[in-house]
């Protein structure tokens, strides 16, 4: 599930920024179509206060215009495999940045990033607000711009270095020979130097790059790069620096969840972002043996996701793709309204933003839905009794307190907890479940029988497999 949204201008190949495309003019059969569907569109405004035409065509050009923030179109004019980029004002239908740049990022807010080759085909940079007022970017001394990454605010930067780099592969050449080195650097928007010396492009999880830094040999693994020696660690831009320990010989990140190995290799380590760690034992990443045949059902049935890790505990979001795999399982035509409202931290996110036009989810009152935080088990419950609605089920309302640890229930989850425990499906010990009675067999709220919502559980956590198996296995009688 990776969310790292890259905006690339170039891509690092053999220590070089190469480019899809070179400087060029447009035909002036494109710029006669361009100027036509300027007026156009400027006429539309005037006349029903919106721009209604978003794609135009000419003589072997193509215009389309699509949404670059709140109050601007990106306009893209493709001639002749040329592309040529402009900013244009939805209140106006006027151009405040002229379609002559050559590729563009859209930042935060109404900021955007253009640029534009010049003779010698090397890219030049420039900010522009939502008047169009463009303001060059400096770029450190012997940086170049490799990408940016819009949840961070963040610039990734590299340049190339001098280093011995062993080759494996010389044959009857010199075994270490002196060779370009790719470097990269995290920087702000005024080209302040977060962090250097970074072996490689980093990737960007929950508000963190994983940086391999550190580096004092170089190997030859192919003909295009290099690998170091360095060590990976989670930064965080916004403290500028390394969350925990920073010795791990690779960081992955699945499940949503953070894995760290160390040399040996033998051993897992879940990070949870906040510099701690925990050792993993070693059937993390098998599934219960009670789970198995219903995860397979469950497959069977195109609900399930493949959990490299399913024991650990599941996020909000992947809780949500479930359920909203179950919801399109039931009605796979059925049209779901657009959510004009987004969550701030997930815009981009179909299967949240779908559960939140249906009712499925809410999130917080600051406008987050926080997908990677572990979901507990009074949020499962909501989610679960809302989807259930959602498809058609009813519950009766039930008002006497049900649990020992009640009063730790919050309320606008208590309904929802209250309605999953009428099913009675795990009773034992005096503990009873939340699982509700409904069409769908088996919607259970969220956990095994070794965590019940009982006493002092209500916002205990999740794990996976549970979720595959007892939330979101389909039967014979599911319409």
């Amino acid at each position: 599930m990776k969310r790292f949204q890259k905006a690339l201008l170039g891509v690092v190949v053999s220590g070089a920024l190469l480019f899809s495309a070179q400087a060029a003019e447009l035909p002036s059969a494109a710029q006669d179509t361009l100027q036509s569907a300027m007026t156009k569109v400027q006429q539309e405004v005037k006349d029903y206060g919106q721009v209604k035409t978003l794609g135009f065509t000419g003589e072997n050009c193509e215009i389309i215009l699509s949404n670059l923030n709140a109050k601007q179109y990106l306009v893209n004019l493709t001639a002749d495999s040329i592309h040529k980029y402009g900013i244009l004002d939805k209140a106006t239908g006027k151009l405040v940045v002229p379609v002559e740049y050559d590729y563009y990022i859209a930042l935060d807010g109404t900021e955007t990033l253009v640029s534009q080759y010049d003779a010698d085909h090397h890219p030049n940079y420039w900010f522009a607000d939502e008047t169009g007022k463009l303001t060059p970017m400096k770029l450190p001394s012997g940086y170049e711009l490799a990408t940016y990454e819009p949840n961070s605010n963040v610039f990734v930067l590299f340049k190339n270095v001098k280093k011995p780099v062993y080759d494996p592969y010389s044959g009857d050449g010199p075994t270490t020979q002196v060779e370009d080195v790719t470097f990269c650097a995290l920087a702000d928007k005024d080209m302040n130097i977060i962090l250097d010396d970074i072996d490689m492009v980093p990737d960007w999880y929950a508000d963190f790059f994983i940086a391999k830094t550190g580096s004092t040999e170089w190997e030859r693994i192919d003909k295009s790069n290099t690998s170091g020696n360095g060590t990976y660690g989670l930064f965080d831009p916004k403290t500028e620096k390394f969350v925990g320990k920073h010795d791990f010989n690779q960081i992955f990140w699945y499940d949503q969840h953070f894995i760290g190995t160390r040399s040996s290799g033998t051993k897992s380590y879940l990070l949870d972002g906040k510099g701690g760690e925990t050792l993993l034992p070693a059937n993390v990443k098998e599934y219960s043996s009670w789970a198995k045949t219903e995860v397979a059902a469950a497959g069977e049935h195109g609900l399930t996701e493949s959990f490299s890790y399913p024991r650990l505990d599941i996020t909000r979001e992947n809780f949500t793709m479930l359920a909203m795999n179950l919801y399109n399982k039931i009605y796979p035509n059925k049209e779901i309204p657009a959510l004009e409202t987004k969550f701030t931290d997930c815009r981009d996110d179909p299967n949240v933003n779908n559960a939140a036009a249906l009712g499925i989810v809410t999130g917080y009152e600051d406008g987050t839905f926080r997908p990677y935080k572990t979901i507990s088990r009074q949020e499962a419950a909501a989610m679960l009794d809302r989807l259930y609605q959602v498809l058609g089920g009813k519950t009766d309302v039930v008002s006497e307190k049900a649990f020992a640890d009640d009063v730790k229930i919050g309320d606008w989850a208590r309904g929802s907890v209250y309605a999953m425990r009428q099913d009675r499906h795990h009773a034992g010990q005096g503990k009873q479940s939340v699982l509700p009675d409904g069409r769908l067999h088996r919607r259970a709220v969220h956990c095994d029988h070794r965590a019940h919502v009982s006493n002092h559980q209500v916002t205990s956590h999740i794990k996976k497999d549970f979720v595959l198996t007892k939330s979101f296995l389909l039967t014979h009688n599911v319409p």
